[in-house]
């Protein structure tokens, strides 16, 4: 499912009028995650899962076309851990995988 179908999917969901307002909604939802891991380095969602920032240290690795030892340089990077729900719905362990939508 591609951004144009899961926004005309939201909307559907939630009764919204216009795809465009899915898109500030979901947007904002994004914002207010990436804020939170900005300065928290941690989300945890119950049933969903968490997000957690990781620093990743420098290190080396040999290319495998050339043979060359290279380094690729210290970052970060973003891990989710799925919940246990979310897990359950994935594996079809819930009967129906229909989410409800509460407004």
């Amino acid at each position: 499912m591609g951004e144009k179908e899961f926004l005309k999917f939201y909307m559907e969901k939630r009764g919204l009028s216009s795809t465009k307002e899915a898109k500030e909604k979901v947007d904002l939802f994004w914002k207010t995650m990436f804020t939170a891991l900005d300065e928290e380095k941690k989300v945890k969602i119950k049933g969903w899962g968490s997000f957690v920032i990781k620093d990743v240290k420098e290190r080396d690795i040999v290319e495998l076309r050339t043979k060359k030892l290279t380094k690729i340089p210290a970052g970060t990077k973003l891990k989710f851990k799925a919940g246990k729900e979310l897990l359950a719905i994935v594996n079809h362990e819930v009967a129906g995988n229909e989410v409800e939508v509460d407004e």
